[in-house]
């Protein structure tokens, strides 16, 4: 399944998570403030493509006007009995990661300590460059914030 969801970080502790369509959904909970100098946080993003096939880039998400997108969490699994080599994420066409193996039946989880940047207007594709191991699916978690 595919799909893309934005929180308002206004109160994030405990969310509980599906992935239909895109919407807007607002968490209500204990407040959280998350203060990053010059730049005020508004959304927190979670991307999920579950089928992206063998030697193909799909583009996933694309950052709305006067915002900047952080991509702080990434995780891909693959299901196949052969490794998935070639796991990548772009940016606008251009490589954000370096090649990324994800053993069989495995999944390869990353945090980025100071996250993967996208600007207003970009896309965020992934892409599987293995023909071998299958589909293979990409679960992206960051925050959207509002361009200075």
């Amino acid at each position: 399944m595919r799909g893309w969801k934005v929180f308002a970080a206004t109160a994030l502790v405990s969310l509980a998570i599906t992935y239909a369509s895109p919407e807007i959904s607002t968490a209500r909970a204990q407040n959280l403030t998350i203060n990053i100098p010059g730049t005020t946080l508004t959304d927190i993003v979670e991307i999920v493509e579950d089928a992206v096939p063998g030697l193909s880039t799909v583009v996933v998400f694309t950052v709305p006007a006067s915002r900047i997108l952080v991509i702080t969490d990434v995780v891909i699994s693959n299901d196949s009995t052969n490794p998935a080599t070639g796991q990548r994420i772009f940016r606008s066409g251009a490589p954000a990661t370096a090649f990324i193996t994800v053993a069989p039946q495995s999944a390869f989880s990353h945090t980025f300590a100071t996250g993967i940047i996208f600007t207003a207007g970009s896309t965020v594709a992934v892409r599987n460059g293995n023909g071998v191991a299958g589909d293979t699916r990409f679960y992206l978690r960051g925050y959207l914030l509002a361009a200075p």
